[in-house]
């Protein structure tokens, strides 16, 4: 989480930004499809970062394909909720600093999308909240909630 907090802000340096991460971030409001949307050199630079994992786990012993297959299909997952554009946690979530810091919200990324210097952090806010580029979703939540046709519930 940490490397790739940082990681991340380096791609949004303008110069990077305009070369690489700009194709990602053509989706203003954040859809399923803007997963796949990286440069070559971008998802190359995200493969090696991401393979340190599986690099420590087989040093220490613990690698094995069950933990492979579980920690990406695990990532792709958590990735996917950050973009599906509809708020899937409660409003309960909103009063709960801890839960708030370790489980990102889809408004949380949301807003990173929309405003490019915010909510960097991967699937942990914490590392926004330590850095101080945590953009509060408070706002975009609640209209998210309101919107979410799951959410509306029948007049009897």
């Amino acid at each position: 989480e940490p490397a790739y907090y940082w990681f991340h802000r380096i791609l949004h340096i303008p110069s990077i930004m305009r070369l690489h991460h700009k194709v990602h971030h053509d989706s203003v409001v954040p859809r399923p499809s803007a997963d796949f949307t990286f440069t070559v050199a971008e998802r190359l630079s995200y493969t090696l970062l991401f393979s340190t994992v599986f690099l420590v786990s087989n040093h220490y012993g613990y690698l094995t394909v069950g933990y492979i297959w579980f920690m990406m299909l695990l990532f792709d997952a958590i990735n996917h909720l950050g973009h599906l554009n509809s708020e899937l946690f409660p409003e309960k979530y909103l009063d709960n600093k801890i839960v708030r810091n370790l489980v990102y919200s889809c408004s949380f990324h949301a807003i990173h999308h929309s405003k490019y210097n915010y909510n960097y952090s991967l699937f942990m806010p914490i590392w926004d909240t330590i850095f101080g580029t945590n953009y509060d979703e408070r706002e975009l939540f609640i209209e998210a909630k309101r919107n979410n046709p799951q959410d509306v519930k029948e007049e009897q």
